[in-house]
C-alpha cells in the first residue's frame, strides 16, 4: 500500500518545489556528476566563502543529498531517479508504523489506522517522496526510540549491550549525516542510558560502572564510524568539527540576518543589546508556530486525542519516557536556543522523528476508545471498530488530499502551482540567453539552489540589506547580473519601481521578475 500511493503522489511532483529539496537535489547532481561536495551557488554567508564554486553541506547536513545521488547512479542523473530511494523510504514508513503499533495493541486490526496515517500522511504527504530528511529521520528515529528505550541494559550480557551500543551510535550518526539537529539524539541517548543504569539497583557499583563505560564509549564509537569522515573533512576545510559559521545563528535577531553579508551583527554582544523584548518576542512567536506545527503536522488534529490516549495508557514504557524526553528537548532546542530557524521549519523537520510512534500510538488510542466503550457502553467491539477505523481512515485521506491539492496542483492541474518556481526560472533563463548573458556568468538570486537547477547557472543569493549590501556581494564574487523577485523583501522598492540605479542598469521584465545588469565593480 505504502508504494502503491507514494508513487501516485510522486507523479504529481515533476520537480523539488521549495528550496530546501532543491538544494539536496541539486548537490546531488553535483555528487552523482563526480563534482564532490562542491556547489556552484551560495545560499548564505555564514561560513564567509571565499567564491564559487563553494563547499557543499556547510548549513544542511549530505545524507539526503547522497541517497539523491545514488538514485541518480543507478537510473540516470534526473529528477526521476534522483528520488527513487526517498519514494522507496516513504514506502516502508507503512509497515514500519503497523509494526511499532503491534507491539501494543491486543487486537492486530487496530495497527490498520497506524498503516493508514501513515500511508495518508497528512502535510508530510507533501513531502516524503522528494529528496528532503523526513522519511530519513521517520525511520532512523523511530528505530533508534525502539532501541533505546526497549532495551533493559542491566539485564543483558556485556558483548550484546556493547554490540547495542554500537548500532544506537550508527542510527545517531545517520540522524547527524541527516539533519544537523540530529547530535541532539546523541546527547540525549548517551543522558538516557547513563541515567537508566546510575539509577537501576540491581547489580554491584563496580559492575555497573565497568557497564556504563562499555556501553556509552560503544555508542560514541559507532556515531564516530558514520560522523568521523564528516569531522575529518570539516578540520581539513576550517581546522574545527563544525563550521564555524553556524554558530552565528545563535545571535540572529531576525530572520534575514541569516543572509547578512558582513558577519559582525552576529555576535553575543549584539544579541544581547538588542533589548530583553526582542530576544523574548521572537522566541515567543517561536513558541506559537512550533504548537501549531505540532497540533497540524505531527498530531494530524483529529488524531492527537488518540495519541495522546496512547501515550497515557502507555506512560510507564521506556520507549514512550525517552520519546517524550527527546520530544521536549527537540521542541525547546527548536523554540528557544534556534527559535527562528524552528519557526521556518525547522521544528516540523526535527520533529519527523517522532512520528512514526505518533501513528502507531493513535492505533493504541483507537483500541482504548473501542475497549471503554464494550465495557462502559455496551458497543459492538467490531462494529465500533468498523465505524471509528473507516471514519478516521476517511479524514487522513481527506487532509491529506487537501494539503496535497492546495499546494502542489492548485487551480489549474495542467500547471501546477508546485512547480511554478521551475517554471519562472526556465523563462527567464531564456531572456537571458535572448540578452546574450553568458551561462557561466554569476546571477544574484533569491533561490540559488532552484535557480541553478533550472538553469544549470551560478548564482549567489540577494545579500540582506539595500543595493549597497548587494553591490558588495555582487563584486566580491564577481556577479554580472540581478533576478530581482517580489518576495525579496528588502529590495521591495527597487521591485516596485524597476529602473536604472547606480551600479545598476534595468533590463527587462517577465512574468513579475525584474533582470538587471550589475554595472559596479570597482
Amino acid at each position: 500500500m505504502g508504494a502503491l500511493i507514494y508513487s501516485l503522489v510522486s507523479v504529481f511532483q515533476s520537480a523539488p518545489g521549495y528550496m530546501d529539496a532543491e538544494y539536496y537535489t541539486a548537490t546531488g547532481v553535483q555528487l552523482a556528476s563526480g563534482n564532490g561536495f562542491r556547489e556552484p551557488f551560495i545560499w548564505n554567508y555564514l561560513n564567509n566563502p571565499q567564491g564559487l564554486p563553494a563547499p557543499s553541506h556547510l548549513y544542511w547536513m549530505p545524507l539526503a543529498s547522497i541517497m539523491a545521488a545514488l538514485g541518480g547512479l543507478i537510473g540516470g542523473i534526473n529528477f526521476i531517479w534522483m528520488r527513487v530511494l526517498f519514494i522507496l523510504t516513504a514506502a516502508l514508513l507503512v509497515p514500519a508504523a503497523v509494526a511499532i503499533s503491534r507491539r501494543w495493541v491486543s487486537e492486530k486490526r487496530f495497527t490498520w489506522l497506524a498503516g493508514v496515517c501513515a500511508a495518508f500522511s497528512g502535510v508530510y504527504w507533501i513531502y516524503l517522496t522528494l529528496p528532503e530528511t523526513f522519511g530519513l529521520y521517520m525511520l532512523t528515529g523511530a528505530a533508534l526510540i525502539g532501541l533505546v528505550g526497549g532495551v533493559e541494559w542491566l539485564r543483558i550480557g556485556k558483548f550484546k549491550s556493547f554490540v547495542l551500543g554500537i548500532s544506537i551510535g550508527i542510527l545517531t550518526g545517520l540522524m547527524h549525516l541527516t539533519r544537523a539537529d540530529g547530535i541532539l539524539w546523541l546527547a540525549g541517548g548517551l543522558i538516557w542510558i547513563a541515567v537508566v543504569l546510575v539509577f537501576d539497583q540491581r547489580r554491584l557499583e563496580k559492575s555497573k560502572i565497568l557497564r556504563i563505560v562499555i556501553i556509552l564509549t560503544a555508542v560514541v564509537g559507532g556515531y564516530f564510524l558514520i560522523m568521523g569522515a564528516w569531522y575529518l573533512r570539516n578540520i581539513n576545510l576550517f581546522g574545527t568539527l563544525m563550521p564555524p559559521g553556524n554558530s552565528r545563528v545563535l545571535w540572529l535577531t531576525d530572520y534575514n540576518q541569516t543572509y547578512n553579508l558582513t558577519l559582525t551583527q552576529l555576535t553575543y554582544e549584539n544579541w544581547t543589546h538588542s533589548g530583553a523584548g526582542v530576544i523574548l518576542l521572537s522566541r515567543w512567536e517561536a513558541l506559537k508556530l512550533n504548537l501549531a506545527n505540532f497540533l497540524v503536522g505531527q498530531g494530524g488534529i483529529v488524531f492527537l486525542p488518540l495519541t495522546a490516549a496512547g501515550i497515557w495508557k502507555l506512560r510507564k514504557d521506556n520507549r514512550i519516557r525517552f520519546m517524550l524526553f527527546m520530544w521536549l528537548l527537540t521542541f525547546l532546542t527548536m523554540t528557544i536556543v534556534f527559535p527562528f530557524a524552528g519557526a521556518r521549519g525547522g521544528y516540523f523537520h526535527s520533529s519527523a522523528a517522532f512520528q512514526l510512534y505518533f501513528w502507531a500510538l493513535a492505533a493504541v488510542g483507537l483500541e482504548i476508545i473501542t475497549t471503554w466503550g464494550a465495557q462502559k457502553r455496551g458497543w459492538n467491539s467490531r462494529q465500533a471498530f468498523a465505524v471509528f477505523g473507516s471514519g478516521l481512515a476517511v479524514i487522513a485521506v481527506i487532509i491529506s488530499v487537501y494539503f496535497f491539492y492546495s499546494r502542489v496542483i492548485g487551480k489549474n492541474p495542467n500547471q501546477p502551482v508546485w512547480n511554478q518556481s521551475e517554471r519562472a526560472y526556465q523563462k527567464v533563463d531564456g531572456v537571458l540567453n535572448n540578452l546574450g548573458i553568458s551561462d557561466d556568468e554569476v546571477a544574484v538570486v533569491n533561490n540559488p539552489p532552484g535557480f541553478y537547477l533550472a538553469t544549470g547557472r551560478p548564482s549567489i543569493v540577494v545579500p540582506n540589506g539595500g543595493i549597497e549590501n548587494l553591490l558588495a556581494a555582487a563584486r566580491r564574487y564577481d556577479a554580472g547580473y540581478l533576478i530581482l523577485e517580489q518576495a525579496q523583501a528588502n529590495l521591495q522598492d527597487l521591485y516596485a519601481s524597476p529602473g536604472d540605479q547606480p551600479g545598476l542598469d534595468y533590463l527587462t521584465s517577465i512574468d513579475g521578475i525584474h533582470i538587471f545588469r550589475i554595472l559596479m565593480y570597482e
